[in-house]
């Protein structure tokens, strides 16, 4: 079985231009995922993968879309704080993931384009993200 190249390894020294490509493609992968309703959930960088030249999606474990089970269970903390969006942290069980994915996508692709690590380092306190309830 292939393996797969975690994004941040593979764009670590790449150019702009080479990271914006590369999202470009996932971008795809997240729409054609989005026409059929289902929603990610957990785009994060560590959860994007290169292989024999494609860019890819990995980690399906907390997806969500129609003839799905539900495996979120209310009241539980979804995602990495620092890539989730605030609604899906709030209410995973009903908050649309749609728009959750893109918000995800956004900040995944500002770390991987600023070649940031994330959360920055110092004092994150837990209240700024949802975490402290």
């Amino acid at each position: 079985m292939p393996v797969a190249t975690p994004i941040a390894h593979v764009l670590a020294d790449a150019p702009l231009d080479t990271v914006v490509a590369a999202l470009a493609e996932i971008a795809e992968t997240l729409a054609r995922l989005a026409e059929r309703d289902v929603g990610h959930r957990d785009i994060k960088p560590g959860n994007l993968y290169e292989l024999d030249g494609r860019w890819l999606i990995g980690d399906f474990g907390l997806v969500a879309g129609p003839d799905l089970a539900e495996l979120t269970v209310s009241g539980k903390k979804l995602g990495p704080a620092h890539y989730t969006a605030y609604e899906l942290i709030l209410d995973p069980v009903n908050a649309d993931p749609l728009p959750a994915d893109v918000y995800s996508f956004a900040k995944t692709l500002f770390v991987l384009a600023t070649g940031l690590t994330y959360p920055p380092e110092g004092h994150q306190p837990a209240s700024i993200h949802g975490l402290d309830r």
